[in-house]
């Protein structure tokens, strides 16, 4: 019984949430589509202040580091392997976390590498992954994309 009336409750809801909808709002054929923006201008009445507005856009951890050179190879077990050289540009010391995701036919492979260098330095990371450079280069879908994550508190990897 309350499941009766349940469903003529919602019935009811369903009925009344769509008057109105098949109603023709303005002037305008249903063939043509509805009125093109900027044909009913509209004025706005209050100002908006904004200067005082944070956006809050966090820094990016990798912002002081560059891409030297990067180069793509495999290990002796035939596993891919991802080489990149990167340099601080900042005057003073910085760190982050590099982070490379190969994906692979929609399984992605993670490697991290903590990045300690002082200013004007530049050093080689060596990334492997658990899948070969063939099975790479055969699939339909695939990236290779590098990412920066911020370097832990206790200084450990992000």
């Amino acid at each position: 019984m309350r499941r009766r009336t349940l469903l003529r409750r919602l019935s009811a809801l369903a009925i009344a949430g769509l008057a109105g909808c098949g109603e023709n709002r303005g002037d305008w054929d249903a063939r043509e589509g509805p009125p093109e923006a900027g044909d009913y201008p509209t004025e706005t009445t209050a100002e908006l202040d904004l200067s005082g507005v944070d956006v809050g856009v966090p820094d990016d951890p990798g912002d002081p580091f560059a891409f030297v050179e990067t180069d793509f190879g495999e290990s002796d077990a035939g596993d891919m392997v991802v080489t990149t050289t990167v340099e601080n540009t900042a005057d003073e010391p910085a760190a982050a976390v590099l982070v490379y995701e190969v994906t692979v036919d929609g399984t992605t492979y993670t490697e991290r590498a903590t990045v300690r260098l002082d200013g004007g330095e530049r050093d080689s990371y060596v990334f492997e992954f658990d899948v070969s450079r063939d099975e790479y280069a055969a699939a339909d879908r695939k990236s290779i994309s590098p990412r920066w994550e911020a370097v832990d508190e206790d200084g450990g990897q992000g």
